[in-house]
Order: C-alpha cells, then sequence, then structure tokens
C-alpha cells in the first residue's frame, strides 16, 4: 500500500496510510516521544530539547506540553510511556 494525498487549497499533504496523519504530524509526534524517552532517562529538559534540535527550550515545552498535557520538567519526575505514534 502506497502514500494517500489529500489535497489542499494551496497543496497537497501526504497522509500516512493506516494512520489519517501526516508525515509532520508523525514527526512531532515521534520527536516528543523520543523526549519522553530521554527526560525518563534524567536528561534535563533544555539538553533534551537541543539534542532533538528545537530551537528553543520553550517551544519544546509548548510541543511537549501540548501533546502529553504536562510540562517536560512534570513528565521528568514521573515518566509514564508515550504512546503518540499509534503505537
Amino acid at each position: 500500500q502506497g502514500y494517500a494525498f489529500r489535497f489542499d487549497r494551496k497543496y497537497p499533504t501526504l497522509i500516512l496510510p493506516g494512520t489519517g496523519r501526516t508525515v509532520r504530524d508523525y514527526f512531532i509526534r515521534f520527536k516528543i516521544e523520543q523526549a519522553g524517552a530521554l527526560l525518563a532517562q534524567g536528561y534535563p529538559p533544555s539538553e533534551v530539547a537541543r539534542m532533538l534540535g528545537y530551537a528553543s527550550q520553550s517551544y519544546f515545552s509548548q510541543r511537549f506540553r501540548a501533546l502529553t498535557g504536562q510540562t517536560p520538567t512534570a513528565y521528568r519526575r514521573a515518566p509514564k510511556p508515550l504512546h503518540l505514534c499509534g503505537g
């Protein structure tokens, strides 16, 4: 099975088969899952943001909270597995 395209008014958006998610959304969720794993290992949020290529810790924290409902610092204190990519 290949990739499906959904056409927007301005441009096509690549949708991953079986997920209903765009490649960009999947990639963001994957990065936040990786962030959770690093935070659970004890890395500080500033280091995790840098390791994953975020331009600022503030933006990283916003994205993390938007997808998990908690701040990176709160997650680091009580980590639980994140399943943001559907697995």
